[in-house]
């Protein structure tokens, strides 16, 4: 969403578009997006708009915009909204029943992130958690392994190939593999077995416990 310079009170580098829009008076475009884009070459930022429309194949980053916007509805005078306050028109009621008349899919989808925040970072608290239990399983699983290979007397040269269909590992269809039991097999001989049980010791598993190493 863009928002006009009548809005914007303070102008700071990052906060505002800064291409001349009308170069005979000196005039700047000054709007304002709440993602600003800074153009690498130019060393200066425009609003989302004008980068669209007048500077699409350059080189750029998004930053975010730390402009101060005015009241949307001009009631309550308060004067340091940032863009994202702006859309949704928090800083007072008639602000808010503003914005929730002409109110765009941006404001809704900003609106509804707000309230999902919580469950955002709860999830995101769990990813990580599940995450670092992955990698736990996996250094393990390699622990196991490298001890059965040590007692079985396993060279190199046969532990780069699939114990099933013999083939040398790669990177693609025979991606090595390794089950809980600690066997491998590449990815392809173990996700197209009729009964999901370890080739080598029998032991059942699931296509989700199939870990691909590397």
């Amino acid at each position: 969403m863009k928002i006009a310079r009548e809005f914007v009170v303070s102008k700071a580098i990052a906060g505002v578009c800064q291409r001349l829009d009308q170069p005979r008076y000196g005039r700047y475009c000054h709007a304002v997006t709440e993602k600003m884009v800074k153009l690498t070459k130019e060393k200066w930022t425009v609003c989302l708009d004008c980068f669209n429309e007048y500077y699409p194949d350059s080189q750029h980053q998004l930053v975010l915009s730390d402009a101060k916007l005015r009241c949307p509805a001009h009631k309550c005078g308060v004067e340091n909204l940032s863009p994202r306050e702006f859309i949704i028109g928090k800083c007072c009621d008639d602000a808010k029943k503003m914005r929730g008349k002409d109110k765009g899919t941006h404001a809704l989808i900003l609106e509804q992130i707000d309230e999902l925040k919580p469950d955002i970072e709860f999830l995101q608290a769990e990813l990580k958690k599940a995450q670092a239990d992955l990698d736990s399983m996996k250094a393990s699983l390699k622990d196991v392994h490298a001890e059965t290979e040590e007692k079985l007397g396993i060279t190199d040269e046969k532990r780069s190939s699939c114990k099933v269909c013999l083939e040398v590992y790669n990177g693609t269809i025979r991606q090595e593999c390794a089950l809980q039991c600690g066997h491998r097999s590449c990815f392809r001989c173990l996700n197209s077995l009729p009964r999901k049980i370890c080739p080598i010791c029998r032991k059942a598993f699931t296509a989700e416990q199939i870990l691909k190493l590397f």
